[in-house]
C-alpha cells in the first residue's frame, strides 16, 4: 500500500483493552492498497480527492461495495467491521484520496493482517474473477 499517515503519540493517561490502546486515529493520503483487515472496527471519514471504492467480503459468495466520498451515491463516512477482509481502490482523477480512520481498539502493526492473492483466491474461489478484476484495477503485476 502506498499511503503516506502520521499518528500522535499516546497520553501517559492512554486507556488500554486487552493490551492494546482503546482507540487510535490516522489521518493520510493514500494513493493505492491491498486486500487486508483490522482487529478493531475502523471507522473511515472522506476529506477530499477522488472516491474511494471499498469493496468488503461479506461472505463466499459476496463483496459488498461502498463508496467514500462526494457524489450522488457516496458516503462521507463508514465503518468497516473488525475482521473483515477489504479493499480500496481509488477513483482515479486526482490521484489521491485524503481521508482519516478511526480505529477500536487502536490500530497497531499487529492488529493489521495482510493477504497473498494466491491465498485469497483459494479461500474465496466463488469470488475469484472479483478479486482478480479489483487487484488489476491498481496493480500492473499481481502480487502473490
Amino acid at each position: 500500500m502506498k499511503e503516506y499517515y502520521r499518528s500522535a503519540p499516546s497520553s501517559p493517561d492512554t486507556i488500554y483493552v486487552n493490551s492494546f490502546p482503546s482507540g487510535s486515529s490516522i489521518h493520510y493520503l493514500s494513493t493505492s492498497d491491498q486486500f487486508h483487515r483490522v482487529k478493531g472496527d475502523e471507522l473511515w471519514h472522506y476529506y477530499e480527492g477522488d472516491v474511494v471504492d471499498i469493496n468488503l467480503i461479506i461472505d463466499d459468495t459476496t463483496i459488498s461495495h461502498v463508496k467514500l466520498g462526494v457524489c450522488p451515491d457516496c458516503e462521507k463516512q463508514y465503518v468497516v467491521p473488525s475482521g473483515v477482509w477489504y479493499y480500496t481502490h481509488l477513483q482515479k482523477v486526482k490521484g489521491y484520496s485524503l481521508h482519516s480512520v478511526n480505529v477500536l481498539p487502536a490500530w497497531t502493526t499487529d492488529s493489521v493482517e495482510y493477504i497473498q492473492t494466491n491465498y485469497l483466491l483459494q479461500r474465496y474461489p466463488l469470488l475469484r474473477a472479483i478479486i482478480l478484476r479489483l487487484i488489476e484495477r491498481t496493480q500492473p503485476a499481481n502480487r502473490q
